[in-house]
């Protein structure tokens, strides 16, 4: 990234992590996962947020586009 954006500074190569023995903050889970979510479960949320866009635009155009007494 830093080659990317030409920053200067570079960014750091390492990662910092809170110390597991610590008795103080949440439960810590040090192992980097990979991305876990198949590319099917990402279509089907990208499908379901644009049907929840499109049945929100439709509701708009309609309410708006009614004729008022």
């Amino acid at each position: 990234m830093s080659a990317a954006w030409s920053l200067q500074p570079a960014l750091s190569d390492r990662v910092l992590r809170l110390d597991p023995v610590l008795p103080l903050g949440h439960e810590r889970d040090l192992e980097l996962h990979a991305n876990t979510l198949p590319p099917e479960k990402h279509r089907g949320y990208a499908l379901q947020w644009f049907g929840l866009a499109a049945t929100t635009l439709v509701l708009i155009l309609v309410l708006n586009l009614r004729r008022r007494p």
